[in-house]
């Protein structure tokens, strides 16, 4: 395992406990009498007119497949509401589904089989743009294509359309489009942590080049200074920063650039890193050379080192000192040097297909990816996890960003 004061693995770390329940959905109301019904009361609100249409739906765990949950994410997000909001708000109702608390009555279909989906209106289809804005579909391939996922996919196209970009800081930022990839790992020396396998659709981001550096960040708050290491210049990246303190960083940033900059997401973090490849480094295959990244070498005296290797840097490194380490986004230093906080609560993955997941709703551990100087070189791989208190901040522990596509 790692230095006890540095980042921590799952290895390290107690489970941590299982979520509260989520509270059950309450039943519809009947009318107080029988009398006929000259209008129907409609929703007073998009959250109530959803929770409506998955009760007349009569669907359960069993009957909603993965094509008819995402035409109802689809539907919601016509409603106005969040796409991840709505994807809890179907758990919710399956859930109190499955513990009786809820009694829907299926209908339309033959046999007891729950009735057919309304299709959207033409052109009223959407799907989500990297959480910032949402394209039109025709529903002629909502109809004729159920399985075709929300998000569509190309990337020669959204390459002409998004370009990499530098913020007013200087914060190079990458274009990475639409994908569908394999989130996790099921290779035999993989961490348990790293499963199930779940097949992830991603919407097009953007995710800087490099980790968020001194200089960076010290615009934000320039009493970190005093924080940084012994051995750090302005291009070193930041580091004694929480969780928290990452996130404030990006509602500062999206201020300053009018644009929406926050945490990647793990899947976001993971497929920037491994690529449409799935390599098991962001670079590809190579293990244990000292100009791929900054991990525990030589230069360190951890019991864990590697004795042969020599990266040149005995603590982190400046950003950009590896560039034969890049991934296939063009993207430096996903391994090593410093862990990158994520967006997610730690949790186990979902181990079914997902669009744009952003792990558990709630949790006491946040996760952080990519190793660090103090790391083993089998912590840097691709789908390695870490996770610790959102409120901890280390000397390898620091964050990049992710900018949403408009």
């Amino acid at each position: 395992g790692l230095k006890t004061t540095g980042a921590k693995r799952e290895s390290e770390l107690l489970p941590p406990p299982e979520a509260a329940p989520v509270p059950p959905l309450p039943p519809t109301t009947p009318p107080a009498d029988d009398r006929p019904r000259t209008r129907r009361v409609r929703a007073t609100t998009p959250q109530d007119e959803f929770l409506r249409m998955l009760q007349l739906s009569g669907l359960d765990g069993e009957s909603m497949s993965d094509e008819r949950r995402d035409t109802f994410i689809d539907m919601a997000e016509n409603m106005g509401l969040d796409p991840g909001a709505a994807e809890d708000m179907v758990d919710d109702y399956l859930e109190a589904i499955e513990n009786g608390t809820l009694q829907v009555k299926p209908r339309g279909g033959a046999d007891g089989e729950a009735a057919p989906l309304p299709v959207p209106k033409p052109g009223t289809a959407r799907i989500p743009a990297g959480g910032a804005r949402t394209a039109a579909i025709p529903a002629k391939a909502v109809a004729k294509a159920p399985q075709t996922p929300l998000v569509t996919l190309n990337p020669v196209e959204e390459r002409r359309t998004y370009r990499d970009f530098a913020t007013s800081l200087g914060t190079q930022m990458r274009f990475v489009p639409s994908a569908v990839f394999s989130l996790g790992s099921a290779a035999p020396d993989a961490a348990g942590n790293e499963g199930p396998v779940t097949r992830v659709t991603l919407s097009r981001y953007f995710l800087s080049r490099f980790p968020i550096t001194n200089e960076e960040y010290e615009v934000f708050d320039p009493t970190h200074r005093s924080r940084r290491g012994g051995w750090a210049d302005d291009r070193h990246p930041v580091i004694y920063v929480s969780a928290l303190e990452a996130e404030k960083f990006c509602q500062w940033l999206s201020v300053r650039e009018r644009k929406k900059f926050r945490l990647p997401t793990e899947a976001e973090w993971e497929y920037a890193a491994k690529g449409p490849d799935g390599y098991t480094y962001p670079w590809g295959e190579a293990t244990g050379l000292g100009t791929l990244a900054n991990f525990a070498d030589a230069n360190t005296t951890f019991a864990w080192r590697d004795a042969t290797v020599n990266d040149g840097h005995a603590e982190t490194s400046p950003v950009g000192a590896y560039p034969a380490g890049k991934s296939r986004a063009n993207v430096e230093d996903l391994a090593g040097n410093v862990w990158e906080w994520c967006l997610d609560w730690y949790g186990p993955y979902a181990g079914r297909d997902s669009v744009n997941p952003r792990g558990p709703k709630s949790g006491t551990q946040r996760v952080y990816r990519g190793g660090s100087w103090k790391s083993r070189f089998a912590s840097l791989k691709t789908t390695c996890r870490g996770y610790n208190l959102p409120v901890y901040a280390s000397n390898d522990v620091g964050f990049r960003v992710v900018c949403e596509c408009e």
